[in-house]
């Protein structure tokens, strides 16, 4: 496992070696370790979130995730209201042949969700959208920005060139989220289209403490 620190001014390119990113915190740093298909994300304010591949056995738990998000949030992640996700739905998210889904979590039991984040080929070469709902409770806590962060550097892992996000004009969190990852932003009727150039992730890394 590799931790990787972060300062705006260094970029290098993608690769096989674990990766991370810059979570978007003001004037500090952000760590990530990854070892397999699990990502610990260390935010500037010390909440440290799990973030692992989903799989079918999660839609309960994601399910329960829904019901404790306002409906403001599950309408910013859905730009409608939704308050479940079908077993369809959930099994086309998780299959790796239509993208990547992952789940996040802030404790080792893995059972309580507090969010959820995706990542799916938009059908233009290169493009990909990026869709994130975070549990009321731990929204504006930097955890968001972190969970985001990831998907891009994902993104870079996978040989995306642009990662998108729709989100209404009305929903200024996530406008703010994306403009601090680097998004161009375009108004498009009462959409707005964030679009992330991904270069490869951003970071010098050091041997994890052991």
């Amino acid at each position: 496992m590799t931790l990787v620190h972060f300062d705006e001014g260094n970029r290098v390119p993608g690769g096989t070696e674990p990766t991370g990113r810059n979570t978007g915190e003001d004037h500090g740093m952000a760590a990530s370790a990854t070892a397999g298909n699990r990502t610990v994300l260390l935010t500037r304010s010390g909440i440290r979130v799990l973030l692992r591949n989903a799989g079918a056995g999660d839609l309960e738990s994601v399910n329960e995730l829904h019901a404790r998000c306002s409906v403001r949030s599950r309408e910013g992640r859905y730009l409608r209201r939704r308050e479940t996700l079908r077993v369809s739905e959930w099994q086309r998210l998780v299959d790796r042949r239509h993208g990547l889904c992952q789940v996040a979590f802030v404790s080792r039991a893995e059972d309580r969700p507090i969010g959820y984040a995706t990542l799916t080929p938009t059908g233009r070469p290169g493009d990909w959208e990026a869709s994130v709902l975070i549990e009321d409770l731990w929204q504006n806590k930097g955890v968001g920005t972190a969970v985001a962060g990831r998907l891009i550097d994902l993104a870079a892992e996978n040989g995306v060139r642009f990662v998108i996000t729709h989100v209404a004009v009305g929903n200024r969190p996530a406008l703010w989220l994306f403009r601090r990852l680097g998004a161009e932003v375009t108004v498009r009727h009462d959409l707005v289209e964030a679009r992330v150039a991904v270069a490869g992730p951003r970071g010098r890394t050091t041997p994890a403490p052991r």
